[in-house]
This record gives C-alpha cells, structure tokens and sequence, in this order.
C-alpha cells in the first residue's frame, strides 16, 4: 500500500498542472489580479505591465469616424436637415441646392459646405467647449438618429 502513495501524489500533481495549463490566458490573468488585488505594490507591477493604447472610456457615436456616418447615411438614402444636421428619413428635398432645407445626404459630396457641416456636427473637430457642456454631445445626435431610424452601419 505504500508504494502506491507515491502514485498517488504524482497524479494528483500531474492533475493539478493539467488543470491549470487548461486555464485560457484570460483565465490566469484575471485569477492573478485578484489574487493581488489587495496588495498595492503587487497591483501597481501588475499594471504597469499591462498592455496600453486601448480606449478606457468609448461612445460609440464618437468611434466611428463622421465621414463613414455620412457614407453610410448617403448609401442609405436618408436626408439631413440643413439647420441642425440632424438625419430624417426621405423623402428629400428634389435638388442639391445649397438652399434645400432637406437635401439627401448625398448631396454633400457635391457642397463642400454641407460636407464639412456635417463632419463638424458628427464629429470632434472645431469643437470649442461651452462652460457648463462637461463634454461634446455632437456624436450622440448622430448615433441616436441611426438608432432610431432602420438604417445601420455595415
């Protein structure tokens, strides 16, 4: 019975290292960061050594570049309001004059000032903060139409 025990013990090892080497990654990652969590000076090596360069914090208005809403607004063939840049479903307004109120995105590849409107509304760019704002809501108009509307980003 004796010279079984050494079996038992290598098998029991051999189980362990099996169960562990099965853990994915993600797994031993998350197993190791709570296991430090509680100890400042584990979790601040532990993080330091983290990959960097992802976004922390993301509106999914903002992660899409203005000029792909417009595409795909335009390959959509939704209409946009002149005075607030907001989309509305067509019909549009018949010509591409710079004086439509309503005229299909599309349009705005021919008017360099419709274009630039609408990257500027849908977008960062040009913004200059307003006391009170705390931050831009331009990309919520943009993403809160899409998401009212049957049109999607492809």
């Amino acid at each position: 019975m004796s010279r079984m025990a050494p079996f038992a013990v290598l098998l029991v090892v051999v189980s362990c290292t099996t169960a562990v080497m099965a853990e994915t990654s993600e797994e031993r990652t998350a197993r190791y960061l709570d296991s430090v969590r509680k100890n400042p000076s584990l979790l601040l090596a532990f993080l330091e050594q983290m990959p960097k360069g992802g976004d922390l914090h993301n509106h999914m208005g903002g992660a899409i570049y203005a000029e792909s809403w417009i595409d795909y607004a335009a390959r959509d063939n939704l209409c946009v309001d002149r005075s607030t840049s907001n989309l509305l479903a067509p019909p549009c307004d018949p010509a591409c004059t710079k004086y439509s109120n309503k005229p299909a995105v599309q349009c705005a590849y021919g008017d360099h000032v419709l274009y630039n409107q609408l990257v500027d509304a849908w977008s960062m760019r040009n913004w200059t903060p307003v006391e009170g704002s705390g931050q831009k809501d331009r990309g919520t108009t943009i993403s809160s139409q899409l998401s009212t509307s049957s049109t999607s980003p492809h």
